[in-house]
């Protein structure tokens, strides 16, 4: 069953989306309105929304220093991260503003 991935940052239900975050599809009216807005892809998984938004598949199970170098692609200097969740939301937070 395809999932919903946001695209861009969405607030629903008091809780703060980010690109890359599944979104809840169980709401037909908010799911068809992010598809039609752009802010949320369809996909069988990560990558393929990562395909559709030009987003790389950033996953927890991914080793620090992969994440590490998709962050140097972005601009953003994760040599002293630690912690795979800051780096996956560094590089987030750089597509953001992109």
């Amino acid at each position: 069953m395809p999932r919903l991935i946001a695209k861009s940052s969405v607030l629903y239900q008091s809780r703060m989306y980010s690109p890359g975050d599944p979104l809840p599809a169980n709401d037909p009216v908010m799911r068809d309105a992010w598809l039609e807005a752009g802010t949320a892809v369809l996909a069988d998984d990560t990558e393929e929304a990562a395909e559709g938004n030009g987003m790389p598949a950033l996953d927890k199970d991914m080793k620090l220093a992969a994440l590490q170098q998709i962050a140097v692609s972005y601009g953003v200097d994760a040599s002293k991260m630690q912690k795979k969740a800051d780096v996956i939301a560094a590089i987030q937070a750089a597509i953001v503003s992109q």
